[in-house]
């Protein structure tokens, strides 16, 4: 009965543990998507104004 009890904490604790990794990784990927995101957005945003103030200059 000891035995089992023993198998059971232990699977319990894998699945806990695995959930946990899971959990992580899933923040962690979005964390970093919505930072690569943010990042790429800004660096457009940055080229069109750049591009528009070029634009700009060269019809003046």
């Amino acid at each position: 009965d000891n035995f089992f009890c023993n198998i059971c904490s232990s699977i319990f604790v894998i699945i806990l543990t695995i959930g946990v990794l899971i959990v992580y990784t899933t923040i962690g990927s979005t964390l970093h998507l919505g930072i690569i995101l943010k990042l790429h957005t800004s660096s457009n945003t940055s080229l069109l104004h750049l591009s528009s103030h070029s634009r700009l200059r060269a019809y003046c």
